[in-house]
C-alpha cells in the first residue's frame, strides 16, 4: 500500500514540476501568457516548491495510512478479546446451569429417599381418628406388651381429642416396646416380628400429627 502511495506521488511530483516550468515560462495553454515565472530562476524555484508540496503530501497520506492500519490491528485484537471473553463466559454459566441442575436433581433424590422411609400412616383399622382406638397386631396382643399397649392407648385417647400430647411418653412407650418385641425374636417368624416392629415406628410416627 504504502509503494503504490509513493508512486502516485512521483507522478503527482512530475506533473507538478512540468507544470510549474511550464507555467514559468508561459507555454501552458498554446501560447505565451502572463503570470509565469520570467527566469529560469524563477521557474527553479517553482518547482523546488511543487516537489516539497508533494513530499509533505506524501507523508501526511503515509502517517494517516499507518494510523489507520493502527487502528484496524487494534479493532482486530480487542474484538478477539471480546470473543475470547464471551466464550468462556457462555462456557461459565453452562456449568452453573449444570450445577445448578445437578444440584436440583439430588435435592430431589433425597427428599424421594426421605419420604420413602418414612413411616406410612396407618388405616382407620388400626389407629381410629375419631376415638383413637389401637387395633393391634395378634403378636403385640400378648400379655408381655399390656403395659405398653396400656400407655400407648391412653396416649392416643389424647391425641384422639386434640389435646396435648406428651411426646416424651409415647417416646419411652415405643421404645419400652420395640425392646420387649426384640427380646422374643429368636421364637418369632421374620415376617410376623417385621411387621410388629413396622407398626409400634408408625404409632410413635402419628403422635407428632393432629388427628385427621
Amino acid at each position: 500500500m504504502k509503494r503504490l502511495l509513493a508512486m502516485g506521488l512521483i507522478c503527482s511530483v512530475i506533473e507538478c514540476g512540468v507544470f510549474s516550468i511550464d507555467a514559468a515560462y508561459g507555454r501552458r495553454g498554446g501560447g505565451g501568457g502572463g503570470g509565469g515565472a520570467s527566469t529560469p530562476a524563477q521557474a527553479y524555484a517553482y518547482g523546488v516548491g511543487a516537489i516539497v508540496r508533494s513530499q509533505g503530501q506524501y507523508n501526511m497520506m503515509t502517517a494517516q495510512a499507518a494510523v489507520a492500519a493502527q487502528q484496524a490491528r487494534q479493532l482486530a485484537i480487542q474484538n478477539r478479546v471480546d470473543a475470547t471473553k464471551a466464550y468462556f463466559e457462555l462456557k461459565q454459566i453452562n456449568k452453573d446451569v449444570q450445577n445448578s441442575q445437578r444440584g436440583r436433581a439430588s435435592q430431589q433424590s433425597m427428599a424421594h429417599y426421605y419420604d420413602q422411609q418414612k413411616p406410612k400412616k396407618l388405616p382407620p383399622s388400626q389407629l381410629d381418628p375419631v376415638t383413637g382406638q389401637i387395633g393391634w397386631p395378634v403378636l403385640l396382643k400378648a400379655q408381655a406388651y399390656q403395659p405398653y399397649r396400656d400407655q400407648m392407648q391412653a396416649i392416643f385417647k389424647l391425641w384422639a381429642h386434640h389435646q396435648d400430647v406428651n411426646h416424651s411418653e409415647m417416646l419411652k412407650a415405643s421404645q419400652a416396646m420395640q425392646a420387649e418385641l426384640k427380646s422374643h425374636i429368636d421364637d418369632l417368624p421374620p415376617q410376623d416380628f417385621e411387621d410388629a416392629h413396622k407398626f409400634i415406628e408408625t404409632l410413635a410416627f402419628e403422635a407428632h400429627f393432629p388427628a385427621a
